[in-house]
């Protein structure tokens, strides 16, 4: 009898706090958004539903390659090498937006200072271009860049927001935010100039081998967004009406999962793009929200809530570590990561002719694959903006 009282009791304490919890966010996201001035969150609804459709691409076999058959290099000693390049027998990384090679030279883009030429030899870094704030006077993060391979002074960045700065990138891609856009830098002139607009969270950019179209990574929308190269270099001459991203091609098939960074295999001519988490048996939890913008609203309004109580907590009655971790995983909303698999990274080999997916390599271990490069032997090497190492797959293993 006791026993039951005592499972009854708690049954009863579990049942009033979580009805109480959704109350109380019910609440929240039924306020006007004057209350939340500091957190500007206006979630999209956006149709996910081919992340269903996985049976359809039973032709990809879903694998473990990037555990077996990899070697990890600087486990525990690289923290979230995002982005790679090679330059004679170096493979240079970092926790950065983009890294190129033109011309031997290498060049890095920093998400919110923007892009440098880096001197190997002397170990410098020269800037070539404006901070973000000055470039647009309010966050952007700056994600990717790609040379023109006719004009070697002109450069097309990719920004994947223009609502908020790095560290709250996760409410970004929560809330579907349409702000990314892609635009042209002229190196040597400092001019720069829009090209598109309206992508949802523009991430990796390529040129493809027959030089003809830009590729923009489009991670929310799941998709490969083909630009016009010809068309792209003509703002150069004339001032345009830029082109909206819902009206641009969508370059072969959909993708299972969220497209980081996208590299072209200059041996073989097929692309390799980095996947967040590739949804090889459906979707996942967060996933059912994207048609419901009212319950993010209110998940994101609560979040912040906490975020303000726990921030008054550290600042003013008790000070410690795991409530500091808290309160950033809030404010950054880290805490969404928790609602997808901590595993299923994956990289998709696409060919450049036909869009369509060639092969998988995926990963029952981690997730976060940001990208994928080959070396002058054929290795395929891969980085990830959560993960502490850089995978190394051999070409015979390929």
């Amino acid at each position: 009898m006791q026993i039951k009282n005592v499972f009854s009791s708690l049954y009863k304490i579990i049942f009033d706090t979580i009805f109480y919890t959704i109350l109380f966010s019910l609440f929240l996201g039924l306020l006007p958004e004057s209350f939340f001035s500091k957190f500007d969150l206006k979630p999209l609804s956006f149709d996910n539903d081919h992340l269903n459709k996985y049976r359809s691409y039973s032709h990809l076999k879903w694998n473990n390659d990037l555990v077996i058959k990899s070697k990890y290099i600087g486990s525990d000693v690289l923290h979230g090498p995002e982005s790679l390049a090679e330059i004679g027998d170096y493979i240079y990384t970092g926790t950065l937006g983009g890294l190129r090679e033109n011309q031997n030279i290498l060049y890095i883009l920093e998400a919110s200072t923007g892009l440098y030429r880096v001197d190997l030899n002397q170990k410098k870094l020269h800037r070539l271009s404006h901070d973000a704030n000055v470039i647009e006077k309010k966050p952007i993060i700056f994600n990717d860049f790609v040379f023109d391979p006719k004009h070697s002074d002109l450069v097309y960045i990719s920004v994947s927001t223009s609502k908020r700065f790095l560290d709250q990138i996760v409410w970004s891609i929560f809330e579907n935010d349409l702000t990314g856009y892609v635009f042209a830098f002229n190196i040597t002139s400092g001019e720069s100039f829009r090209i598109s607009e309206g992508h949802a969270m523009s991430n990796g950019i390529e040129i493809v081998p027959q030089q003809n179209a830009i590729l923009v990574c489009e991670s929310t929308r799941n998709q490969l967004t083909r630009i016009d190269l010809d068309k792209a270099r003509s703002f150069l001459r004339s001032k345009q009406k830029v082109l909206l991203a819902n009206e641009l091609p969508v370059f072969g098939e959909m993708l299972l999962g969220e497209p980081d960074n996208i590299r072209l295999d200059p041996s073989t001519g097929d692309l390799y793009v980095g996947i967040v988490s590739w949804r090889h048996s459906g979707k996942h939890l967060k996933d059912y929200f994207a048609q419901w913008p009212f319950i993010k609203t209110c998940v994101g309004r609560t979040a912040y809530a906490l975020y303000v109580f726990f921030d008054y907590l550290n600042s003013n009655l008790i000070s410690m570590d795991s409530l500091e971790k808290y309160k950033n995983d809030l404010f950054t909303g880290h805490f969404i990561y928790n609602l997808m698999p901590e595993k299923d990274g994956a990289i998709a080999r696409i060919s450049s002719k036909t869009g369509r997916i060639v092969k998988i390599y995926g990963s029952d271990k981690f997730f976060g694959v940001s990208e994928a490069i080959t070396d002058h032997e054929g290795n395929l090497w891969f980085g990830s903006f959560r993960n502490s190492f850089v995978g190394l797959i051999s070409q015979k293993n390929l």
